[in-house]
């Protein structure tokens, strides 16, 4: 299995699983590596908060289907995508954008106010 089939297979199709892949890598690659342009925390904050929310948009993203009685024998399948909203998803996003909002209060705090945050 080659890897151009592995990401073929991974159906990225949606902005959310598009969100989810890049913040993944990011987050993984700020536990090895230093970033020149961002701090390892400010990373952290930023992709660890877009990942949240993307994991929260895919969890509440569901297709649904359904057979109906085409009339003239034989059913038909309809499916359709569909946001059902949940408490786990909710709690989620909040987390996702909290972490989002500290990131641009840190950004704020190192270039605007020139203090560095908590190591």
């Amino acid at each position: 299995m080659s890897f151009t089939d592995f990401l073929k297979g991974l159906n990225i199709d949606t902005w959310f699983k598009a969100a989810f892949a890049v913040s993944s890598a990011i987050l993984v690659l700020a536990l090895f590596t230093n970033t020149k342009w961002l701090s390892n925390r400010q990373t952290m904050l930023l992709f660890g908060g877009v990942w949240l929310i993307s994991l929260a948009e895919w969890k509440m993203f569901r297709t649904r289907t359904r057979l109906q009685d085409r009339g003239i024998g034989g059913l038909l399948k309809i499916s359709w995508q569909q946001r059902i909203v949940d408490p786990v998803g909710i709690f989620l996003e909040l987390v996702g954008i909290g972490l989002v909002a500290l990131f641009i209060l840190d950004l704020f705090a190192v270039f605007v106010i020139g203090q560095s945050g908590p190591a």
